[in-house]
């Protein structure tokens, strides 16, 4: 009984810490001065990638638009490794294969 227990209230600290991260990284994404707006994005998007697929996906794409615009070769990787494993959880395994080869090109 007391590990159940222990075992909830880990769990509740996790899901809340976790919130809080997306929410202050969400917040950076808003600072003017932030000068790597595809890394917070991405950071975002690896947030979301085993829980919340549309918003890892929207996330990643998001930094990989930011990512090509200024050339950032190792933000555009980690977005197409992102948008693959949102297909990945999704099951749909060709679509992450494709986006896992993307970031290898790379």
């Amino acid at each position: 009984m007391k590990l159940t227990i222990l075992t909830l209230l880990i769990f509740n600290i996790s899901l809340i810490l976790g919130a809080n991260n997306i929410d202050s990284l969400i917040l950076e994404t808003k600072n003017a001065n932030n000068r790597n707006i595809a890394e917070t994005y991405n950071k975002i998007a690896k947030q979301y990638r085993n829980n919340s697929f549309e918003d890892c996906y929207k996330y990643a794409n998001l930094a990989l638009n930011k990512a090509k615009e200024t050339n950032n070769i190792k933000e555009q990787a980690k977005s197409y490794n992102y948008i693959g494993d949102a297909y990945f959880y999704q099951n749909n395994f060709s679509e992450a294969l494709k986006r896992y080869n993307e970031a290898l090109e790379l």
